[in-house]
């Protein structure tokens, strides 16, 4: 297992948070967009950073407004996504997190095309997607569910509830 902290934790320039998370002990890093694209240097560059202080990319996150989106913003979505596997890819990662959408064009829920459609980028790009969705479960407790896989059809759900 490896132990990983996102970059999001962390305060301070891209550098700053690649050296803190090897000093602290991690072999695993989760990149979060804002810092890659901030950073003032080329992804190569990043790329070097990260395998010399022996840090892995476990996943790149988050890929917003993603699920529940009618033509023609879906077909947006794809060509977003197929871009991140591209930088994914050069970062050395095959996992992306998707947070939930919050595009006045999504349609609510999750929907089953579009899973249906992340597993043809999947299986195109062979990486992983995983949503996660907080969740009402009672009057004070909370949930959090994880979907991961390879294929969405049939995807891995497991959910942490916490008060």
């Amino acid at each position: 297992m490896i132990y990983s902290i996102a970059t999001v934790c962390l305060s301070g320039t891209l550098r700053q948070k690649i050296e803190a998370i090897s000093k602290a002990g991690f072999r695993g890093i989760e990149i979060f967009e804002n810092d890659l694209i901030t950073h003032n240097g080329s992804v190569h560059e990043i790329r070097s950073m990260l395998d010399d202080h022996g840090l892995e990319v476990v996943t790149y996150q988050p890929f917003r407004d993603f699920e529940g989106l009618p033509a023609p913003y879906r077909h947006k979505a794809f060509d977003r996504a197929e871009r991140k596997f591209d930088l994914m890819e050069e970062l050395g990662t095959d996992l992306l997190m998707v947070c939930s959408s919050v595009s006045p064009h999504a349609l609510g829920g999750f929907s089953a095309l579009q899973m249906t459609s992340t597993n043809w980028a999947n299986a195109r790009q062979n990486v992983t997607c995983a949503w996660l969705m907080k969740h009402s479960v009672g009057e004070n407790t909370c949930a959090i569910t994880a979907i991961l896989g390879k294929s969405c059809a049939a995807p891995i759900m497991k959910t942490w509830a916490y008060a």
